[in-house]
């Protein structure tokens, strides 16, 4: 089932400056790629709950803390839309060269900590061409316009 959903643990992160960093170069925010063997919860907080369902192989990629299948995210700005009352988060696209790890199913962001124990959830999404097979290629993810995901007052 397609789904794209920001993670609770990100929303309730406002208030302590989880998604206050988002355009500070200080935190790192990182976008992977995940097979079925993860079963997206908006629940989850931790990269540690889809253990095992990344996606790795060809060119040397692996899964895990510190992987190379990990892409940082460059270019984070938060755009303040007054027309539709939300906030866009952005940041430049990504690719990966010659993956050849399976099917990715979805990608996830996480903001990496120490470990992927406290390395918190951020967005999930398996819309927009996905299940994604990949055969040695490059893969590339381009984020919408409107942002990578919004937030909006209710």
């Amino acid at each position: 089932m397609a789904a794209s959903f920001v993670y609770d643990v990100a929303k309730a992160g406002w208030g302590n400056g989880l998604l206050c960093l988002w355009s500070s170069t200080t935190a790192s925010f990182y976008v992977t790629l995940l097979s079925n063997n993860y079963v997206p919860n908006p629940a989850h907080s931790f990269a540690s709950n889809f253990s095992g369902a990344e996606l790795s192989g060809g060119a040397g990629y692996s899964a895990g803390y510190n992987g190379s299948l990990r892409i940082s995210l460059t270019t984070r700005t938060v755009f303040s839309n007054t027309v539709s009352h939300q906030a866009e988060y952005r940041a430049a696209d990504v690719s990966w060269l010659a993956l050849n790890g399976g099917t990715a199913h979805a990608y996830a962001i996480l903001q990496q900590g120490g470990t992927d124990g406290n390395s918190p959830l951020i967005v999930y999404c398996s819309l927009g061409g996905f299940p994604l097979i990949t055969s040695g290629g490059s893969i590339a993810i381009s984020f919408a316009n409107s942002g990578i995901f919004q937030l909006q007052d209710a």
